[in-house]
Protein backbone atom coordinates (compact mmCIF):
# COMPACT_ATOMS: atom_id res chain seq x y z
CA UNK A 1 0.00 0.00 0.00
CA UNK A 2 2.84 2.38 0.59
CA UNK A 3 4.26 2.26 -2.92
CA UNK A 4 0.22 3.12 -4.26
CA UNK A 5 0.05 5.86 -1.83
CA UNK A 6 3.53 7.36 -3.40
CA UNK A 7 2.08 6.99 -7.10
CA UNK A 8 -1.24 8.82 -5.68
CA UNK A 9 0.53 11.92 -4.57
CA UNK A 10 2.31 11.68 -7.45
CA UNK A 11 -0.11 11.63 -9.64
CA UNK A 12 -2.06 14.57 -7.48
CA UNK A 13 0.91 16.64 -7.48
CA UNK A 14 1.76 16.44 -11.29
CA UNK A 15 -1.87 15.46 -12.89
CA UNK A 16 0.21 13.39 -16.31
CA UNK A 17 -1.05 11.18 -18.02
CA UNK A 18 2.37 8.63 -17.20
CA UNK A 19 1.46 9.55 -13.62
CA UNK A 20 -2.25 7.66 -14.14
CA UNK A 21 -0.87 4.88 -16.16
CA UNK A 22 1.84 4.36 -13.41
CA UNK A 23 -0.91 4.22 -10.66
CA UNK A 24 -3.19 1.97 -12.84
CA UNK A 25 -0.17 -0.34 -13.14
CA UNK A 26 0.81 -0.27 -9.28
CA UNK A 27 -2.92 -0.85 -8.66
CA UNK A 28 -3.70 -3.66 -10.65
CA UNK A 29 0.17 -5.30 -9.95
CA UNK A 30 -0.94 -5.14 -5.94
CA UNK A 31 -3.67 -6.73 -6.80
CA UNK A 32 -2.26 -9.17 -8.43
CA UNK A 33 0.13 -10.14 -6.52
CA UNK A 34 -2.73 -10.12 -3.03
CA UNK A 35 -4.37 -12.92 -4.60
CA UNK A 36 -7.51 -11.07 -5.08
CA UNK A 37 -9.86 -13.11 -7.79
CA UNK A 38 -9.17 -10.38 -11.22
CA UNK A 39 -11.19 -11.42 -14.16
CA UNK A 40 -9.03 -11.05 -17.96
CA UNK A 41 -12.12 -8.56 -18.32
CA UNK A 42 -10.89 -6.53 -15.18
CA UNK A 43 -7.67 -6.07 -16.73
CA UNK A 44 -8.69 -5.22 -20.06
CA UNK A 45 -11.06 -2.43 -19.09
CA UNK A 46 -7.95 -0.78 -17.38
CA UNK A 47 -5.63 -1.50 -20.23
CA UNK A 48 -7.72 0.31 -22.78
CA UNK A 49 -8.34 2.98 -19.39
CA UNK A 50 -4.77 3.81 -19.54
CA UNK A 51 -4.20 3.63 -23.24
CA UNK A 52 -7.45 6.18 -23.65
CA UNK A 53 -5.71 8.04 -20.82
CA UNK A 54 -2.87 8.76 -22.58
CA UNK A 55 -4.38 8.81 -25.96
CA UNK A 56 -6.79 11.97 -24.55
CA UNK A 57 -3.59 13.37 -23.32
CA UNK A 58 -1.67 13.17 -26.67
CA UNK A 59 -4.82 14.59 -28.33
CA UNK A 60 -5.34 17.73 -26.23
CA UNK A 61 -1.30 18.16 -26.52
CA UNK A 62 -1.59 18.37 -30.32
CA UNK A 63 -4.31 20.76 -29.97
CA UNK A 64 -2.50 22.84 -27.64
CA UNK A 65 0.38 23.34 -30.12
CA UNK A 66 -1.68 23.37 -33.42
CA UNK A 67 -3.66 26.47 -31.48
CA UNK A 68 -0.21 28.15 -30.58
CA UNK A 69 0.85 27.89 -33.85
CA UNK A 70 -2.18 28.79 -35.32
CA UNK A 71 -2.19 31.71 -33.11
CA UNK A 72 1.15 33.07 -33.76
CA UNK A 73 1.20 35.84 -36.02
CA UNK A 74 3.46 35.74 -39.31
CA UNK A 75 6.31 38.58 -38.76
CA UNK A 76 9.09 39.65 -40.55
CA UNK A 77 12.46 38.27 -40.05
CA UNK A 78 13.91 41.71 -38.83
CA UNK A 79 11.19 42.25 -36.88
CA UNK A 80 11.07 38.71 -35.10
CA UNK A 81 11.49 38.31 -31.09
CA UNK A 82 13.25 35.42 -29.93
CA UNK A 83 11.32 32.32 -28.75
CA UNK A 84 8.34 30.90 -31.12
CA UNK A 85 7.61 32.84 -33.91
CA UNK A 86 6.47 32.05 -36.80
CA UNK A 87 8.31 32.92 -40.31
CA UNK A 88 8.44 32.94 -44.07
CA UNK A 89 10.63 33.39 -46.45
CA UNK A 90 13.21 32.09 -49.40
CA UNK A 91 15.84 29.47 -48.22
CA UNK A 92 19.56 29.91 -49.46
CA UNK A 93 22.66 27.79 -47.51
CA UNK A 94 24.75 28.76 -45.31
CA UNK A 95 28.19 28.67 -47.04
CA UNK A 96 29.22 28.16 -50.67
CA UNK A 97 27.51 24.65 -51.15
CA UNK A 98 24.26 23.47 -50.51
CA UNK A 99 23.43 20.08 -48.57
CA UNK A 100 22.54 16.67 -50.70
CA UNK A 101 19.19 15.14 -49.59
CA UNK A 102 20.18 11.26 -49.26
CA UNK A 103 17.58 9.58 -50.73
CA UNK A 104 16.91 11.77 -54.01
CA UNK A 105 20.48 12.74 -54.34
CA UNK A 106 19.12 16.91 -55.01
CA UNK A 107 21.20 19.68 -53.62
CA UNK A 108 18.47 21.34 -51.15
CA UNK A 109 19.41 23.56 -47.95
CA UNK A 110 16.91 20.90 -45.62
CA UNK A 111 16.06 17.22 -45.79
CA UNK A 112 13.96 14.74 -43.93
CA UNK A 113 13.05 11.44 -44.43
CA UNK A 114 11.53 8.43 -43.08
CA UNK A 115 11.48 4.73 -44.63
CA UNK A 116 8.99 2.76 -43.76
CA UNK A 117 8.29 -1.06 -44.47
CA UNK A 118 4.66 -1.94 -45.37
CA UNK A 119 4.06 -5.08 -42.34
CA UNK A 120 1.75 -8.13 -43.14
CA UNK A 121 0.52 -10.50 -40.76
CA UNK A 122 -1.42 -13.86 -41.73
CA UNK A 123 -2.11 -12.29 -45.38
CA UNK A 124 -3.51 -8.88 -43.92
CA UNK A 125 -1.87 -5.46 -43.31
CA UNK A 126 -1.07 -4.42 -39.99
CA UNK A 127 0.32 -0.72 -40.72
CA UNK A 128 3.65 0.52 -41.12
CA UNK A 129 7.05 -0.36 -39.52
CA UNK A 130 9.95 2.57 -39.25
CA UNK A 131 12.95 1.11 -40.76
CA UNK A 132 15.30 4.84 -40.87
CA UNK A 133 14.31 8.29 -40.40
CA UNK A 134 16.45 11.44 -40.24
CA UNK A 135 17.04 15.30 -40.89
CA UNK A 136 19.45 17.70 -41.49
CA UNK A 137 21.44 19.72 -38.72
CA UNK A 138 22.94 21.75 -41.25
CA UNK A 139 22.11 25.56 -40.71
CA UNK A 140 20.54 27.20 -43.79
CA UNK A 141 19.63 31.00 -44.57
CA UNK A 142 15.79 32.26 -44.59
CA UNK A 143 15.62 35.82 -46.12
CA UNK A 144 12.46 37.77 -46.68
CA UNK A 145 12.04 41.15 -48.79
CA UNK A 146 13.65 43.14 -46.03
CA UNK A 147 16.51 40.55 -43.89
CA UNK A 148 17.34 37.43 -43.71
CA UNK A 149 18.36 35.11 -40.68
CA UNK A 150 20.59 32.06 -39.96
CA UNK A 151 18.21 28.90 -38.92
CA UNK A 152 18.99 26.12 -36.94
CA UNK A 153 17.07 23.16 -37.94
CA UNK A 154 17.79 21.18 -34.76
CA UNK A 155 14.61 22.08 -32.77
CA UNK A 156 13.05 24.47 -35.53
CA UNK A 157 9.65 23.28 -36.54
CA UNK A 158 9.65 23.43 -40.71
CA UNK A 159 6.77 23.07 -43.20
CA UNK A 160 8.64 22.66 -46.49
CA UNK A 161 7.06 22.81 -49.79
CA UNK A 162 7.83 20.02 -51.53
CA UNK A 163 7.16 16.35 -50.47
CA UNK A 164 7.74 13.42 -51.88
CA UNK A 165 6.98 9.93 -51.49
CA UNK A 166 8.11 6.81 -53.38
CA UNK A 167 6.85 3.58 -53.10
CA UNK A 168 9.00 0.39 -54.23
CA UNK A 169 10.57 -3.04 -53.60
CA UNK A 170 13.94 -1.58 -52.81
CA UNK A 171 14.60 -0.13 -49.25
CA UNK A 172 16.00 3.07 -50.76
CA UNK A 173 14.50 4.53 -54.37
CA UNK A 174 17.15 4.41 -57.73
CA UNK A 175 16.88 5.18 -61.06
CA UNK A 176 16.53 8.83 -62.66
CA UNK A 177 14.64 11.43 -60.74
CA UNK A 178 12.29 13.84 -61.77
CA UNK A 179 13.89 17.82 -62.28
CA UNK A 180 12.57 19.99 -59.01
CA UNK A 181 12.15 23.40 -58.89
CA UNK A 182 13.47 25.42 -56.23
CA UNK A 183 11.82 25.23 -52.62
CA UNK A 184 10.92 27.89 -49.91
CA UNK A 185 10.71 26.71 -46.69
CA UNK A 186 8.38 28.06 -43.54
Amino acid sequence: MVALSWVRRYWAISGSAAAAAAWVAVAIAQLVLSGSSIHCYELGAAAAAVLAAWALYRFVASIRRDRLVADTPLVKIRSAAQGYVKVFGRARPFGDRATTAPLSSRACVWWSYSVEERVREAGQEKGWHVIDSASSVEPFVLADADSECLVGPVNAEITPTAHDVWYGNTVRPSGPLPPRAGVALM
